[in-house]
């Protein structure tokens, strides 16, 4: 009987949508500002008891720039659209750890 269950639950969730969250303070139209041309500075810092190699930093963003871009805070994450700045620092403790992200807007 728990077999069924566990089969019926598994089904459900491979066929059920994602439910889409509307975030209303994000929507507030910063997109519009850089369709205008201008170009937004996206400054990441991460901060980590462990440094990673440069190749590696600037890869690990990726996915951060693609939820900024699908979020609408960014047009499109190339050359054209904003001015990356990856930087990372070491600290002592995992409480004192995590990305820290800076949009700023209006920069031509």
């Amino acid at each position: 009987m728990r077999s069924n269950e566990n089969n019926a639950s598994a089904q459900r969730l491979r066929d059920s949508e994602p439910e889409q969250n509307p975030v209303g303070a994000l929507d507030s139209g910063l997109l519009r500002e850089t369709e205008s041309g201008a170009r937004v500075v996206v400054r990441i810092e991460r901060r980590s008891t462990n440094l990673l190699d440069p190749d590696n930093l600037t890869g690990s963003v990726k996915s951060l720039l693609d939820c900024l871009r699908a979020a609408k805070l960014i047009h499109d994450d190339d050359s054209q659209s904003i001015t990356l700045s990856v930087t990372q620092s070491k600290v002592k403790t995992r409480k004192e750890a995590g990305t820290f992200v800076e949009l700023i807007y209006g920069n031509p």
